[in-house]
């Protein structure tokens, strides 16, 4: 659009969103390694994996879900992966 633009062919780009380049975000606050150890020994175990994902990936809460355990595979060279899921709206 911005060719069109300097082509003279429209008078401006309607694509154009002023500010649109710009980040303005608070940084997020993190947890400290204390805090974390601390409640990690306060949750039941089949949640420990969750939270050291979410506070070590920086993972968000709705993403952190969708890590579970039947989704990860070892690798031959003993890695874990995650392989694609698709989501589909039903």
């Amino acid at each position: 659009m911005t060719t069109a633009v300097d082509d003279g062919l429209i008078r401006r780009n309607p694509c154009r969103v002023k500010g649109a380049g710009q980040e303005d975000s608070p940084e997020r606050p993190v947890i400290s390694v204390p805090t974390l150890l601390e409640l990690l020994d306060q949750v039941p175990p089949r949640y420990r994996a969750l939270l050291l994902l979410a506070t070590f990936a920086s993972l968000r809460f709705g993403n952190s879900p969708g890590c579970g355990g039947e989704t990860w595979t070892h690798a031959p060279s003993g890695s874990l992966s995650q392989p694609q899921r698709r989501m589909t709206g039903g």
